[in-house]
């Protein structure tokens, strides 16, 4: 939430430049492999929806109050573009 009211999102959520440039040189299994933006992109819209939150990363005022955390919903609400 703090991330949330900083204004953090899904364009912050990414992974290490070397993990999505450069293919794996070992010999194995996962030579040659890298993570694409499509495949993180779909990643994360994954993880975001088993986690209750919105496509931008933002957890729900649903998923707050789920939690019990509805004192954070003015947080939400003032980021989620509805």
């Amino acid at each position: 939430m703090i991330n949330v009211r900083e204004g953090l999102g899904r364009k912050d959520d990414t992974l290490p430049y070397k993990v999505m440039h450069h293919p794996v040189p070992d010999e194995g299994p996962s030579k040659g492999a890298y993570v694409s933006q499509k495949e993180l992109d779909l990643m994360l819209d994954d993880y975001y929806e088993v986690r209750g939150w919105t496509r931008e990363g933002i957890p729900t005022p649903e998923k707050l109050r789920e939690l019990n955390m509805e004192d954070l919903i003015p947080i939400v609400e003032a980021k989620i573009k509805i």
